[in-house]
């Protein structure tokens, strides 16, 4: 292949996509320039065909890095975008750009971005007879429209603002009405639900060049087998039939009319009726476009060629021969792991496969390299089971001096469960004859923690009644309690998705009701307080939840808008929230958690005062675990009615652990 002059950048993240340009531009005789947005460590770096790698913490910081050091090259150097962020980040600096650099736009700044929103491109594409479902925009602040179409299913109108777990399907208006609060994007698209045979994109490019514009769509990307965390699947690269045809006709009027001038795929659902439905456009390289490679049409070789000089021969490009592409590891632990399909079914299927999105024996290391990162993940799998642990709570009688004592008198509740334990108490309610109290409960056959409430005997601390009040496919705890206008809410802790939720919870029924996303940022173990004629958030967050910083967040109203107001920093690691802040001799006290060399190791109370806006923090106590049972930490502390509830961990199989924890340790003293 002819070489490029043009020094060539690949913007991405760490992801098969990324890899797949750089791999495709390698094959054609170029080594790119890398920029990895997201990360400091990544397999796709690890590629053989890079001539320099560079690592930037988002997109933002990209741009600026390109500007600062690609400007005065004898040619304009070429980018190539692999991400939604990316693309979109390239595009609001194209005014910047544009005088020095070739890359994806779509001849004027904030276009691209503009046509991500997927009801403008929904509109657009029906304006050029591409069919689309039937569409609803619905936004969080408005009432549900009456007359939509059940079942549904809802994504993020503008992909930058959400993330996949933010696609659902809804069977009814009451399914609907609780996904709608939890989801990350502020604005919603709803689609009629198609029925469908199979999903495929047409990935192609836009060339445009002086007086010259080629849009190359060799042939049709089928999905035979598709993933739940990806579009990328097990998919055959076919050439395209009569039918398909004609939907390439209307695409190509389609993307003209964006003025996009790039990479791009197209994705489609054909239903079981026969009809081919458009779903959305991707400004960017597609994550399955190696395939396209693998069949012998190098699209980012191709497009920098073109966009280089006028030799581009379109007719060349179109597929005559079927092939497949299987995106290994990925469809390993989607189809194999959950049992979709057998493991000798999936070795059939890389078998017969003619490319494969990871492994490439003249560029192994990235392969070799993200199937280490798997192996590892096995493996401490493997220790946290040997050391597996298990959590109970316990409760404290709260006197005046109770600061003081060296010991505490701790009733463990008492429960027969093997497969499940109970960590980060909140007190609910204290009766005559029972302690009602919310929990983690960490339920073994589902890996992850839920939310429930348990009576014990107040008399006995015997656990009496367990009900599971919330269960969501991500990991919940510390269920803290906020009342208000004798009403109860509930927010706990949900970091895996990136937000924290509140909900009104209706004792008699046990029915938590989503009341609103109180803040959009991974907080961890937050604690929202009163005490201080306001409404403060006293919380971690990722990914530096364990250690010495506590941050400080401040509304108007206790559900407001939340803003930022003090980072405080401690000596240590003990910024982490052990439960809500309680009154004790006239002090407001806040229970924290040691993380000093491990999550949870014990408790530390702090006096908290609160001056000309600025908050003070006096540390009063240290506590770790006494019991010879519980002897392994102790991160929870919340007071009600006089009463302290605490947690506290053991080992499940504590001679095996201790003696795998001093064979490590042995071993680490010899290395």
């Amino acid at each position: 292949m002819e070489i490029i002059p043009n020094k060539i950048i690949v913007f991405g993240g760490n992801h098969h996509n990324t890899l797949g340009v750089i791999r495709s531009l390698g094959e054609a005789g170029i080594t790119p320039i890398l920029i990895l947005h997201g990360t400091n460590h990544s397999f796709v770096a690890q590629s053989k065909y890079i001539s320099q790698t560079y690592y930037v913490s988002n997109e933002e910081e990209g741009v600026k890095f390109l500007i600062e050091k690609y400007t005065k090259e004898n040619f304009k150097p070429i980018i190539i975008c692999c991400s939604d962020g990316a693309s979109s980040c390239i595009d609001k600096n194209y005014n910047n750009l544009s005088p020095h650099f070739i890359f994806p736009n779509a001849e004027e700044e904030g276009r691209i971005t503009l046509l991500m929103n997927k009801e403008k491109m929904r509109l657009l594409a029906e304006k050029y007879n591409l069919k689309t479902p039937q569409t609803w925009i619905i936004s969080k602040r408005n009432p549900i429209p009456n007359n939509l179409h059940y079942p549904c299913i809802i994504k993020p109108l503008l992909s930058i603002e959400g993330s996949k777990t933010d696609i659902h399907i809804c069977y009814n208006s009451s399914d609907l009405n609780q996904i709608i609060k939890v989801v990350h994007a502020p604005i919603i698209q709803v689609q009629e639900y198609i029925d469908k045979d199979y999903e495929f994109q047409f990935i192609g490019c836009r060339i445009k060049n002086k007086n010259e514009e080629h849009i190359i769509i060799p042939g049709v990307s089928q999905i035979i087998r598709s993933s739940s965390v990806s579009n990328t699947g097990f998919l055959k690269f076919r050439p395209i039939n009569s039918q398909e045809n004609i939907e390439i006709a209307k695409v190509k009027e389609f993307i003209r009319a964006t003025k996009y001038i790039g990479l791009f795929s197209v994705e489609f659902i054909k239903s079981k009726h026969g009809d081919n439905y458009f779903m959305e456009i991707n400004f960017r390289n597609d994550g399955n476009a190696y395939a396209l490679t693998g069949a012998g049409y190098n699209l980012p070789y191709i497009w920098c060629k073109g966009m280089t000089d006028n030799s581009i021969e379109e007719e060349k490009y179109v597929a005559k021969k079927e092939t497949l592409v299987i995106p290994e590891l990925i469809d390993f632990f989607q189809s194999v792991l959950t049992h979709k399909i057998s493991f000798i079914h999936w070795i059939k299927d890389v078998i017969k496969s003619h490319t494969y999105l990871l492994y490439n024996k003249k560029d192994s290391k990235p392969f070799y390299d993200e199937l280490k990162y798997y192996m590892q993940r096995a493996l401490n799998k493997v220790k946290r089971n040997s050391l597996d642990v298990s959590w109970n709570i316990g409760f404290v009688d709260i006197n005046q001096d109770f600061l003081d004592k060296s010991t505490w008198d701790i009733h463990w509740m008492k429960h027969n469960y093997k497969n499940r334990w109970f960590a980060d108490p909140f007190i609910l309610k204290v009766t005559n004859d029972d302690i009602i109290v919310l929990v983690e409960e960490f339920y073994d056959p589902i890996h992850r923690g839920r939310i429930s409430k348990l009576t014990i005997d107040k008399q006995t601390y015997e656990l009496k009644k367990i009900d599971v009040i919330l269960e969501l496919n991500s990991h919940l705890s510390f269920p803290a309690i906020f009342r208000k206008d004798d009403k109860i809410y509930i927010y706990p802790e949900n970091s895996a998705e990136g937000h924290i939720v509140v909900y009104e919870f209706n004792e008699k029924s046990n029915n938590l009701k989503p009341h609103k996303i109180l803040h959009n940022e991974p907080l961890t173990d937050a604690s929202l307080e009163t005490c201080f004629n306001s409404f403060h958030l006293f919380t971690t967050k990722l990914p530096v939840q364990n250690g010495n910083q506590l941050f400080i967040y401040q509304s108007e109203k206790w559900d407001g808008e939340y803003h930022p107001i003090q980072t405080m920093e401690f000596p240590s690691n003990t910024g982490r929230n052990a439960g809500s802040l309680f009154r004790l001799n006239g002090k407001i006290i806040r229970p924290a958690q040691d993380c000093n060399g491990a999550y949870g190791k014990g408790l530390v109370f702090y006096e908290i005062s609160y001056t000309e806006g600025t908050f003070e923090m006096k540390e009063l106590k240290r506590m770790y675990p006494q019991h010879t049972i519980y002897d392994q930490g102790m991160h929870t502390f919340n007071v009600y009615n006089n009463l302290a509830v605490i947690d506290g961990r053991k080992f499940r199989k504590p001679f095996i652990s201790k003696s795998l924890l001093a064979i490590n340790k042995f071993i680490k003293k010899i290395k």
